[in-house]
């Protein structure tokens, strides 16, 4: 059957039958610190709701939070990120925190394709909803500026070479 959370979470590991609507005021906590969470029907996130996801390493459902929606989900709540110590952010990580089986519609409040979660540790953790099969949901990091400014400067100083 269909699953409502008005107020309170709907949190933990196994599956959901149904399709789940989260309210205003209501919370999907997916795993236990961290777990996996498999809906067998779709997800509606409304306004005013939030998806939960920790991080704490890098491997899926063991060391992050993963939500497998075998349906479509609509995205319209807010999305809150937590760092589980002694986990740092790196350079060029990538968590798929979720996995759609059908369409995706929306976004989570605020965070547009590529836009910034948060900083940790003076590590900026990016959003992508192109992840996977093009429609799954992933946060990401990135080199540091001056990692990327090395980098470009090290391809043009190879450029040059090859040019002399």
């Amino acid at each position: 059957g269909a699953v409502q959370v008005n107020s309170g979470t709907l949190g933990g590991t196994g599956s959901v039958a149904g399709p789940v609507t989260v309210a205003s005021g209501g919370t999907l906590a997916m795993g236990a610190s961290p777990g996996t969470l498999s809906l067998d029907g779709g997800l509606a996130l409304e306004s005013g709701s939030i998806l939960a996801t920790e991080l704490r390493g890098l491997v899926q459902g063991v060391d992050y939070d993963f939500l497998d929606v075998a349906g479509d989900v609509t995205l319209n709540g807010s999305l809150d990120v937590s760092l589980l110590a002694p986990f740092v952010l790196g350079e060029y990580q990538q968590f798929d925190i979720l996995s759609v089986g059908g369409d995706l519609t929306g976004a989570f409040e605020g965070l547009g394709e590529g836009g910034l979660v948060d900083n940790f540790g003076g590590t900026d953790l990016f959003i992508t909803y192109a992840a996977g099969s093009g429609n799954d949901v992933a946060l990401y990091t990135v080199p540091e500026p001056a990692t990327l400014a090395l980098l470009a400067f090290g391809g043009l100083a190879l450029l040059r070479r090859r040019r002399s």
